[in-house]
């Protein structure tokens, strides 16, 4: 994101034009009507604002996380980042992040496929799935908008911080942590530490924000993103997820694990990207309830 420090008081047209004078004057203006220039962090529209000097401007591209198109209409999931590369979207528990053996339709992918193709017949197909998320979790679930940026971001996707939050069952032993237990899969596709040897290198990091009735909310970081390192690797210390069927035993309302952020540098130009959803309120009303 391109930015400035105003040297001097002005408006914020004239400013922008002295910083910025290969750019066309439609084009600031554009920016301005889209919401992408800021004053001190804040979104200003009218290039007639006077600025201090010693104000910080910045400026973002429209291809950065940009309004969407209008002619898309309403997503089908929440919109966290869209730009003409990738979109983002808080995938709700419950629903498959891409097709399966069994399910085809109700899924992240195909709804997301279908509402750029509603207005973008030949995007409809162009969309991949950078990572998956399990079906009962919740959170921040990425795609690129070709196949060759989905290959770019899956050889990158080990440098990339994937952060989660967990509502568990029990306290961990230590407030925070390094879990690095190998991980196989059975015939049944039951998840396992491994105790034989031959298993699957494996690390997740935690740290405990809250403790309270038998219940602790952690925040968790992927270091490796085996299929159901997170509550595999949290049951094994003796706390498992919340509502988590085949590898715990307490009740919820739903699998209480949300995928909170994901930080990672845009496969295009290389720039810091961080996108976030916040936990369910029910992680929170969990934790004061206590284990049931």
């Amino acid at each position: 994101m391109p930015g400035f420090t105003a040297c001097h008081d002005g408006r914020l047209i004239d400013l922008l034009r002295e910083a910025y004078p290969d750019w066309r004057p439609s084009t600031l203006k554009a920016r301005l009507r889209g919401g992408l220039v800021t004053v001190g962090g804040v979104t200003r529209r009218s290039g007639a604002m006077e600025v201090s000097a010693g104000d910080e401007v910045e400026v973002a591209n429209r291809d950065r996380g940009g309004p969407l198109p209008r002619r898309l209409g309403e997503p089908p999931l929440p919109v966290l980042y869209y730009d003409r590369h990738l979109v983002a979207v808080d995938k709700p528990s419950g629903l498959l992040s891409v097709a399966s053996g069994r399910e085809k339709r109700e899924t992240a992918i195909r709804f997301m496929r279908d509402w750029l193709g509603m207005a973008c017949p030949e995007d409809r197909d162009a969309l991949h799935a950078a990572h998956r998320l399990d079906r009962d979790a919740s959170g921040v679930l990425l795609f690129a908008r070709s196949l060759s940026l989905k290959r770019k971001l899956a050889s990158e996707w080990h440098s990339f911080v994937k952060e989660y939050v967990a509502l568990v069952d029990g306290v961990p032993k230590l407030p925070e942590g390094r879990i690095d237990l190998p991980l196989w899969e059975d015939k049944g596709l039951f998840v396992r530490v491994d105790e034989r040897g031959g298993g699957k290198p494996a690390e997740t990091f935690y740290q405990t924000l809250a403790s309270r009735k038998g219940r602790s909310l952690l925040a968790v970081r992927l270091g490796t993103g085996r299929k159901h390192q997170i509550r595999v690797h949290l049951a094994a210390i003796g706390c498992p997820v919340a509502g988590d069927s085949r590898y715990g035993k307490s009740r919820a309302p739903r699998l209480a694990l949300h995928a909170a952020r994901l930080t990672l540098a845009h496969p295009v130009d290389g720039a810091k990207l961080l996108i976030e959803s916040p936990a369910p309120a029910f992680f929170r009303r969990g934790l004061d309830q206590g284990k049931a």
